[in-house]
């Protein structure tokens, strides 16, 4: 993902501002997935004489700090933007911005509700198969029936939803003696002090 990620911005970014950096975005910080994309990204960038800004919220579900930093990478009008988003609506309108402005986008992990073009690319997650084979995992660590709850479910990731929305599904038809008794809303790095406990 990394590779097709950074490639992607090079394909656009040619014709761009001249500036040779390009903002990487995650969803948070102190990740090990996002920092092994940072890495690729840092070493694809450097084979085309790129550099590397990197910078993302310390939590999930900081939505503020995110949009900020995509303002910051407008402001300085960067040769590209590697945004996954924390949340599909909230960073709309500043993805637009930069979009306005000729900064090449490439969106990974979670889909917007914008279309791909010239200026706008994707590169996604399969949800719909992950959530299958999350389904498949429960089922066979719980033998085929049992109560489940989902934990750290975002309803502003259309990515995370999907994922979701497809373990039930797998559940209904592979699995239908396993329910989802409950769900627990929050970021996977959602502070310790805010859990609450769950209801059954």
């Amino acid at each position: 993902m990394t590779l097709l990620s950074v490639t992607a911005v090079f394909s656009t970014a040619c014709n761009g501002s001249g500036n040779r950096t390009i903002a990487l975005i995650p969803r948070t910080t102190g990740n090990m997935f996002w920092e092994a994309e940072h890495a690729g990204a840092v070493a694809a960038a450097r084979r085309r004489g790129y550099s590397i800004y990197w910078n993302a919220p310390p939590r999930e579900d900081d939505i503020e700090n995110q949009i900020a930093l995509i303002q910051k990478v407008t402001l300085r009008h960067y040769g590209g933007l590697i945004l996954a988003p924390d949340h599909s609506l909230a960073v709309l309108s500043p993805v637009r911005h930069a979009l306005s402005l000729g900064i090449p986008v490439v969106i990974v992990s979670s889909p917007l509700s914008l279309p791909a073009d010239s200026r706008l690319s994707y590169i996604l997650n399969d949800d719909e198969k992950a959530g299958e084979l999350a389904a498949h995992r429960l089922g066979g660590l719980l033998c085929g029936k049992g109560s489940v709850a989902m934990v750290g479910v975002e309803p502003g990731n259309s990515g995370i939803m999907l994922r979701l929305q497809a373990v039930e599904r797998s559940l209904q038809v592979t699995f239908p003696a396993i329910h989802v008794v409950a769900t627990e809303p929050g970021a996977s790095t959602r502070r310790k002090h805010n859990k609450r406990p769950f209801q059954f």
